[in-house]
Parts: C-alpha cells; sequence; structure tokens
C-alpha cells in the first residue's frame, strides 16, 4: 500500500461540521469520485445507522475489479456466472486491506486511490465495504442510506442521468465499485447483504446532517439496475438484491 496519503480526518476537518463532496474525479470510463455522508432526497428521508465515506470508481468494462484476495480473483475467473452479477464484500482488518486485489490496469491512478482510501481506515472504530454492480455508462449513482447492523448490511442508492454535456457511450454497460468506509468496526462480516436501488432520484437530494450534493431528475420508479438480471437470492425493497 503506498505509505504516503493525506489524512482522511485532516480533510474533512476543512470541510466544517457538516461533510461535503470531498473530490470530484474523472467522468465516463475509468473515473472515479469520492463522497461523505448520509443523503435525503424530498420525497422520504433515508436514515443511516452510521457516518459513512465512499468511494466510486468504474471500469472499463463490466467484469468486477476488485477482490478479497488473489484466491478470490482466481476463483472469479473459473467461476460461470453472470459478469454483471452484484459482489460485495468486507475488509474488517488491516490484513484483509493487505490482502486486496485490485485488477485496474487501464487506470493506475484509480487503483492508487482505492488503497489509499483503504489505507486510512482505522480498522478499530471502522470497516471497509467494497460494493461492485453494473450501471450504464450514460447514468449516476448516488448512495441515499447504509444500514449497518450486527449481522446485516444494506444499502440503498438511487440512479439518475448524466449531465447532458457529459461523454458517454450508450447501451453499454460498465462496473462500478462503490467503496464505503463505515464508522463502526466488526469483528465478523456480517452474514447478510442486501442492497435495493431506484431507477431515479425523486427530486433533489438535500443537504443532511453529514452533507451531500444536490440534484434533481425525474420521478422515482421501482426498478433495478436497467439491464441487470435480479440477484438469484431474491429481491429486496425497490429494484433490490439480497447477496
Amino acid at each position: 500500500m503506498p505509505s504516503t496519503r493525506i489524512s482522511r480526518r485532516r480533510l474533512l476537518a476543512t470541510g466544517g461540521s457538516c461533510l461535503s463532496a470531498a473530490v470530484a474525479g474523472c467522468s465516463g470510463t475509468g473515473g472515479s469520485t469520492t463522497e461523505s455522508g448520509t443523503a435525503r432526497d424530498t420525497g422520504r428521508p433515508f436514515e443511516s445507522t452510521h457516518e459513512y465515506d465512499e468511494l466510486f470508481v468504474r471500469s472499463a468494462d463490466d467484469e468486477p475489479f476488485i477482490h478479497p484476495d488473489d484466491a478470490a480473483a482466481q476463483r472469479e475467473e473459473e467461476q460461470d456466472r453472470p459478469p454483471r452479477h452484484t459482489r460485495s464484500f468486507f475488509v474488517i482488518d488491516e490484513d484483509g486491506a493487505d490482502s486486496l486485489r485490485i485488477d485496474l490496469e487501464e487506470n493506475a491512478e484509480a487503483a492508487a486511490e482505492i488503497r489509499e482510501f483503504v489505507a486510512d481506515t482505522d480498522f478499530g472504530t471502522e470497516s471497509i465495504v467494497v460494493d461492485q454492480r453494473p450501471i450504464g455508462d450514460c447514468y449516476h449513482r448516488r448512495v441515499l442510506s447504509v444500514r449497518a447492523m450486527d449481522d446485516d448490511f444494506h444499502r440503498q442508492y438511487c440512479r439518475t442521468l448524466k449531465d447532458p454535456m457529459t461523454p458517454c457511450e450508450a447501451d453499454t454497460d460498465v462496473m462500478e465499485a462503490v467503496v464505503f468506509r463505515i464508522r463502526r468496526p466488526y469483528e465478523d462480516a456480517p452474514s447478510s447483504h442486501s442492497s435495493s436501488e431506484s431507477a431515479s432520484c425523486r427530486g433533489p437530494i438535500i443537504v443532511g446532517t453529514n452533507g451531500s450534493e444536490s440534484d434533481s431528475n425525474g420521478t422515482d420508479a421501482a426498478d433495478s439496475n436497467a439491464t441487470e438480471p435480479r440477484d438469484q437470492n431474491g429481491t429486496d425493497g425497490e429494484g433490490g438484491d439480497r447477496e
């Protein structure tokens, strides 16, 4: 892992009492953004159990590119599973952080950003969750809430179309990793992971207690990731899945 990095707490201290967008990275293939906080929309509140930071990184195709370790990456290559299947896993200690495998040969800068994000985690009080799911290249995903319970981890998302002036490829799916840093430690990863995603973000997302950027895009719809098949283990919530 890189030995030199900017302290996350120093960055957060410059933002005042509310956290806001920390980094706005490249859009399109291989881009990444970092945000902090809990988002709410105007239709209903989305409560999170814990504060969190989030890092978004996209790859050039629809294959998962972050793996718990080399053995998991090898199993991924050998499994006959659709590449669009959602993947998520926990990193709860330094050993797990050291074992991470990141396959982003086309974007070494993004790979380094992921490692820095993970390296800046205090595993005595925090945990990392890596959530990989496909998304249309012309869409932007937002986190609405995170519920980190003792034996269940649930996240809620919504999607918006990118700005019309942002370059993208229609009818093209890419893999997006959302790396969460949750303000709670885990001795063992929760046995249940679930998620839900709305096909659009309803109304402006208002800055809440932890901050978020604002956006307005159409009406809400109960749907999952565009052409993404639902998880074989069932659904949960709006267009949700359980892993």
